[in-house]
């Protein structure tokens, strides 16, 4: 934990951190050099400021709580949303095991839901699927997508996540209509609540991608802290002495950190220790998926259970005419 800590603390040192650190203590260090020289109009601002400072910093401390948990709400979001996807991409995928009899068919749209989570990563991060830093290539190399299609998928304008929803709405239409399978009105409505739960996740992934606070926010958080760096310094400098422009610092530093943090949840998207961990996430839905997929080769039938040469299963007896037979689902 301390390890983590330290890495944050030196990822959000920026330089212009540490300029601006500096610059507060050097202010400050003039104020005091000021305060000390027994001007009477300095020494009048030390004694009647202090009442001010103290209200400053009680709104500026109340602005970073505000400011923080907005910032912690927007990550929080994420993840919620991400968690919402690989539910539904879970789900789709356990659909179309019991509903799909054609294994191409089924195949393809189970494969379409794990690159439509690669997809997502992809889009949240700026890129696509083809870029180097992506899974793209390497989908291909597993037999998830193809060659030809990832170009297609270049060539296209829109976001790739939505063309593999597309794509699974197609697939299980055209399953459906064939003789092996009777299109009926409440698996496909049932389908598409749950492709529409996946488009849904990934549309409120890109809108908090799309958004972040408002300009004129932090730029009113900053200049009400340039006006309590001034003030306190009126206000410490006759008690605290030289103490002022290192307490100074130090202050203005805890309130910079603070700042990089909330900006670093405000876009979870990214490659920060704060960051959402995508990667886990797709990979997380690609195994269960392949689990899913691995199922129908189970020897007995998942309904009845494993079962001995006479049919016997544990105490009782059951028979089954079929021991692979298709894995069955209710209708959600």
């Amino acid at each position: 934990k301390l390890n983590e800590i330290l890495l944050v603390i030196r990822t959000s040192l920026h330089p212009a951190v540490l300029v601006t650190v500096a610059l507060s203590a050097a202010i400050t260090a003039l104020i005091t050099c000021a305060v000390e020289s027994d001007s009477i109009w300095l020494d009048y601002l030390s004694s009647s400021k202090p009442a001010i400072a103290a209200t400053l910093g009680a709104f500026l401390a109340l602005s970073l709580a505000f400011r923080t948990n907005v910032c912690y709400q927007r990550w929080w979001e994420g993840r919620c949303l991400w968690g919402k996807l690989i539910y539904a991409s879970i789900h789709c995928a356990q659909q179309s095991q019991s509903w799909i009899k054609s294994r191409e068919k089924r195949e393809r749209f189970q494969n379409t839901v794990i690159t439509f989570a690669w997809a997502c990563k992809a889009q949240l991060r700026g890129r696509g699927l083809h870029d180097e830093l992506e899974e793209g290539k390497k989908l291909i190399r597993r037999g998830v997508l193809f060659e030809k299609e990832l170009e297609v998928m270049l060539s296209e304008p829109g976001w790739q996540p939505y063309y593999c929803l597309d794509v699974m709405r197609c697939v299980f239409t055209d399953s459906m209509q064939t003789s092996e399978n009777r299109l009926c009105p409440e698996q496909l409505k049932s389908m598409e609540d749950s492709i529409r739960d996946m488009a849904i996740s990934i549309g409120g992934l890109i809108r908090l991608k799309s958004t972040g606070l408002p300009t004129a926010y932090d730029s009113f958080y900053q200049t009400a802290g340039i006006i309590f760096l001034v003030m306190a310094s009126f206000a410490w400098s006759p008690e605290m002495g030289w103490y002022t422009p290192p307490t100074a610092g130090v202050i203005t530093l805890v309130f910079l950190l603070m700042t990089k943090i909330g900006e670093f949840m405000v876009d979870p998207f990214g490659n920060d220790m704060s960051d959402l961990p995508l990667k886990t996430y797709c990979k997380v839905t690609e195994i269960q998926i392949n689990s899913i997929m691995r199922r129908e080769r189970i020897p007995y039938d998942l309904g009845v259970g494993p079962i001995d040469e006479d049919g016997c299963q544990g105490e009782g007896v059951v028979k089954s005419k079929s021991v692979n037979r298709q894995i069955r689902f209710p209708i959600f």
